[in-house]
């Protein structure tokens, strides 16, 4: 079993990971996801389908924070992630409109690209600075209160990556703005309860570092 492990953890980690995130910064539009489709884009009507995706996005969002807060097993806990993710971009129902745009397709679809490379490199700092063994399964995690790297500018510095991601963008669509506020709706609710957590597990600890590290947003939260 255990030389399955890298197998498991690029298979439905990784790539699943990789794709969703990559689709998210490209609008919420991308060829490929059209293969995970499985027939249900005519069976929500247009006018339902903003709550819907909302819904969707929140159900997988809050299934996440509910098996990381019941401990469960690491590499378990990756596949269902991967497979989820991968549901999502299946059952996410596409929007008409757009809020702005400040160049055409071709450059929203390079400035996607290169948002997902400066997020794949933050994600990146962030694992090794928690520690890729324990991030990915293949050690039982060490519990520690991790200040360091990323965590020394914000507290929740995988949140802030996604948010700006979604915020900063030449072309704001329909369906990026629904993801975005998915997001802040799952956040309000999940940093909270994942706070309290924390505060509960490091006491003296976690109050020192919420003294001097902001939330998300240096000087604002």
């Amino acid at each position: 079993m255990r030389f399955m492990r890298p197998v498991i953890v690029v298979l439905f980690g990784i790539l699943p990971a990789g794709l969703f995130f990559f689709w998210i910064f490209q609008g919420c539009r991308l060829p490929v996801a059209d293969c995970f489709r499985v027939g249900v884009d005519y069976t929500i009507p247009d006018g339902w389908r903003p709550l819907w995706n909302l819904f969707l996005f929140c159900t997988f969002g809050f299934l996440h924070s509910a098996l990381a807060e019941i401990g469960m097993n690491r590499l378990v806990y990756m596949v269902i992630a991967g497979l989820t993710a991968l549901a999502v971009i299946a059952l996410w129902q596409p929007l008409a409109g757009e809020l702005w745009r400040l160049g055409d397709e071709q450059t929203a679809r390079w400035f996607g690209a290169i948002q997902f490379l400066l997020w794949l490199v933050l994600h990146g700092w962030i694992i090794t600075v928690m520690g890729p063994a324990e991030f990915f399964g293949f050690r039982h995690p060490i519990p520690r209160l991790v200040t360091s790297g990323p965590y020394a500018f914000c507290r929740h510095p995988m949140h802030l990556n996604i948010l700006l991601g979604l915020l900063v963008t030449p072309t704001m669509t329909a369906d990026r703005m629904t993801m975005l506020l998915a997001v802040v709706l799952y956040l309000t609710v999940a940093i909270p309860a994942e706070e309290r957590r924390l505060a509960e597990e490091y006491s003296l600890a976690w109050d020192v570092y919420t003294r001097r590290t902001p939330m998300l947003f240096p000087g604002v939260l």
